[in-house]
Parts: C-alpha cells; sequence; structure tokens
C-alpha cells in the first residue's frame, strides 16, 4: 500500500457497471484505488473479477449490503468507514475500505490484500482512508458548490 498521495484528487469516476437496473448507487473511487484496480486486472485477472462482482453487488444494494461482503470497521473517526471483502484465494486476502458520503455515493478510498499482515494492515489502512476522505469530502463540496 502507498501513503496517501499529495493533494491529488482526481476521484470522480464511476465504475461501469454491468447489465443491472438504471438505479444502481454511484461508485467513486480515489486515485490510487482506481490504479490499484488496473494492476490487479493486470496481474491477477481472477481477483479482479472477484473485487468487480464485489463492487457489482455494492453499487446494486447500497448501504445494506452486510456480511459477509461487508462489515463495519472500528478505530476510525469515520463512523460509517467500512470493508468490502471480496471472495478471495488462500494467498489472498483483498480489502477495499470505503464509506458512504453525505451524498449516498459509495468512495473507495483504500484497497488492498491484507493476507499474511491481518492486523498491521488495518492500522496502515485506516488513517490513509481517513486522509482520502477528507480529501474526497472537500473536493467533492467544491464540485458540487461550482
Amino acid at each position: 500500500m502507498t501513503e496517501a498521495w499529495p493533494g491529488a484528487y482526481s476521484l470522480s469516476y464511476s465504475l461501469p457497471v454491468t447489465n443491472g437496473p438504471a438505479n444502481r448507487w454511484a461508485i467513486r473511487t480515489t486515485g490510487e484505488v482506481r490504479d490499484w484496480l488496473r494492476a490487479l486486472r493486470r496481474t491477477d485477472p481472477a481477483a479482479y473479477r472477484s473485487v468487480n462482482a464485489a463492487i457489482d453487488m455494492l453499487a446494486e444494494t447500497g448501504p445494506g449490503l452486510g456480511r459477509p461482503l461487508v462489515d463495519t470497521l472500528r478505530g476510525s473517526s469515520i463512523s460509517n468507514l467500512k470493508e468490502l471483502r471480496p471472495r478471495s484465494g488462500r494467498d489472498v486476502a483483498i480489502r477495499l475500505l470505503f464509506v458512504f458520503d453525505p451524498w449516498s455515493q459509495a468512495v473507495l478510498l483504500v484497497a488492498g490484500n491484507k493476507a499474511g499482515d491481518w492486523t498491521r494492515w488495518y492500522e496502515n489502512a485506516i488513517p490513509i482512508a481517513e486522509v482520502a476522505y477528507e480529501g474526497w469530502l472537500a473536493f467533492e463540496r467544491k464540485r458540487r458548490e461550482g
């Protein structure tokens, strides 16, 4: 996982969704997560498909999506910080930290593989997610206020 990207909040694209109803929840992502997804698609297509299926479920179901695919995290200043937990293999435990923002958009903040680093992964990822979310809120407020 890399450190928070300095000042770069190019966060406003929605992931394409597949064969679903028009009333789906918007999925936004940080540049870091977008780059991570692109790299995953190249290096582990099977894991990428699993992640994409989980993101599709999040887009379909929204905040009501629960375990085992979504769980709420503790130990964050973001009260509704959650993790998306796509189906993984034996050596892979992919997690995407996200939050629904005040505009009801799911914002994917941090992504990575926590396999072999079960506790420390969160100790590193949660502070990055908090910084990313602050940046997202500032970016989105400015964009909406024009």
